[in-house]
């Protein structure tokens, strides 16, 4: 079974007090497009990590599980520590992806990363990796000892990542800023 962990436990602070989840683009909030994305794919589970203001946003999490990171402020790591443990037993691979990539909306890009071979695979766009990103079980332990806000990149840095072709450079354009014309909830 595969599961997918969308993290979206931070602040934020770049958005000033927007709740980045419930940011609307194109009349849609980041977390549904990003549920949306994952709800397209094969998967046996989905965890939704939340930690800020988790309260406002947990009523607008539609088929997927929420864990809260009580630990959420000490970076995107503890997020990943959070939904990996909540994973099922049952877990070969978690899918990883951040809820703050709007424009990610092919879930061939998806599909492709999860039948990708090897432990590690993510999506690539002009040499430009981005997410989300495939961990089988076997790295799980490492994924749990995670420190820091650079979430899984230190296990990227020492395992061989296999590395999928797509067009679309949707994988890393991220929302860390407020775009002109959009809505954040509150």
């Amino acid at each position: 079974m595969n599961s997918a962990l969308l993290l979206a436990a931070g602040r934020g602070r770049r958005m000033g007090d927007i709740l980045k989840p419930l940011l609307e683009v194109e009349g849609q909030t980041m977390l549904s497009r990003a549920l949306d994305f994952l709800g397209r794919l094969d998967l046996g589970e989905i965890v939704v990590v939340l930690g800020y203001r988790a309260e406002a946003i947990e009523p607008h999490v539609t088929g997927a599980r929420v864990v809260f990171n009580p630990a959420w402020e000490e970076g995107m790591a503890s997020s990943v520590r959070s939904g990996v443990q909540a994973l099922s037993p049952h877990s070969q691979a978690v899918l990883i992806m951040p809820v703050d990539l709007p424009e990610l909306t092919d879930h061939e890009v998806g599909r492709r990363v999860l039948e990708a071979p090897g432990p590690i695979a993510a999506p690539v766009h002009h040499g430009r990796r981005g997410h989300p990103v495939r961990f089988d079980r076997c790295l799980y332990p490492e994924l749990l000892q995670l420190r820091g806000d650079r979430g899984a990149a230190a296990l990227l840095e020492r395992h061989p990542v296999s590395l999928v072709e797509v067009d679309t450079p949707a994988i890393y354009r991220d929302r860390d800023s407020w775009p002109q014309g959009e809505k954040g909830g509150a």
